[in-house]
């Protein structure tokens, strides 16, 4: 013959084990003066600063990859070989200067014909 043993309904519920538990860590994180509220607000600093630091490494490659689009966009393309002026072609000059010890650098661009391409918008503020 074997024992079973019976287990209420209401203990066996996932929702009220995790209470259970959640109240029992909470009790002992702060039954212990105040060596245990100095131990817990270390450990929230610590989750805090380690979910931080998660976030700005998830963030970086796409900023970084962002930052790259947009320089190659703003790069001209140049015609390889020789080509003649057309209804779509344009000159390009570099234009580099400083101010205030400021690098600040640019194309001066000069249509060639009545429907020249249109340069990339300026990046957002």
């Amino acid at each position: 013959m074997t024992a079973t043993v019976r287990t209420s309904a209401k203990s066996r519920t996932p929702l009220r084990a995790w209470t259970r538990d959640l109240a029992l860590g909470a009790r002992f994180a702060t039954s212990g003066g105040s060596e245990a509220w100095t131990r817990t607000l270390l450990t929230a600093v610590g989750v805090a600063l380690g979910v931080m630091l998660l976030l700005v490494a998830a963030a970086v490659p796409t900023m970084l990859t962002n930052h790259s689009d947009r320089q190659y966009a703003s790069e001209p393309e140049y015609a390889t070989g020789g080509t003649r002026p057309a209804a779509n072609t344009m000159l390009v000059k570099g234009a580099n200067t400083t101010f205030r010890q400021d690098r600040i650098s640019g194309h001066l661009l000069q249509p060639e014909g009545p429907n020249p391409p249109h340069p990339p918008p300026p990046p957002p503020p």
